[in-house]
């Protein structure tokens, strides 16, 4: 086949090695099978790597968002320090939430680059103003002091904003393409329980 196929461009004439060798590799079955597995092996890899790092992402995300709704509502309860606010880091309850969403996210995340933050208010409606939707779907939340009291898990009947962040790695070169850091974000409000009277001192 290749002869005949060589007579009829170029009768007379023998073509240019390179030019053959491509020519034959083309009209020979099994040069035309590797050609077709060399064009689509990448773009199989490429699907299947991107859907297990999508099914990743919505995993953990699922996970975060869980974690941070149960150490919410711990923190909702005012235990176990029903005398401190929450208003500083030291808090006690500060430290029985920022525990629970640990060890819920443990193994999974790294610690050192989880961040938990809370925004008290005190409505419903300062709190939902503060929250804005950019048109890229992002949440952003300004916190301004005359309607909000950032970090803190604030008192009964207060209203919280908890956010938690983490920075996720998508796939290298699709990320290197894009230019910008992957950052996974959740969200949770809840409305402070009655917290009970702290106890009388001995």
């Amino acid at each position: 086949m290749r002869k005949e196929f060589v007579r009829y461009i170029a009768p007379g004439k023998k073509m240019p090695a390179l030019k053959e060798r491509f020519i034959s590799a083309v009209t020979c079955a099994e040069g035309s099978a590797a050609i077709e597995f060399a064009l689509i092996v990448p773009v199989f890899v490429l699907l299947i790597v991107g859907m297990l790092s999508f099914g990743l992402v919505i995993f953990e995300s699922s996970v975060l968002q869980g974690a941070l709704n149960t150490a919410a509502h711990q923190g909702k309860t005012g235990w176990p320090d029903t005398s401190d606010p929450g208003t500083s880091a030291s808090g006690l309850r500060w430290k029985n939430v920022n525990t629970i969403f640990t060890s819920l996210t443990n193994g999974l995340f790294k610690s050192s680059k989880l961040t938990l933050t809370a925004n008290a208010y005190g409505t419903f409606t300062d709190a939902i103003n503060d929250i804005t939707i950019q048109k890229n779907g992002q949440i952003t939340i300004t916190c301004p002091p005359s309607t909000c009291t950032a970090g803190s898990l604030g008192d009964t009947g207060a209203v919280v904003v908890y956010t938690a962040t983490y920075p996720y790695p998508a796939i290298p070169f699709i990320q290197s393409l894009f230019g910008k850091n992957n950052t996974m974000i959740a969200y949770y409000l809840v409305r402070n329980e009655t917290f009970p009277p702290p106890p009388p001192a001995r």
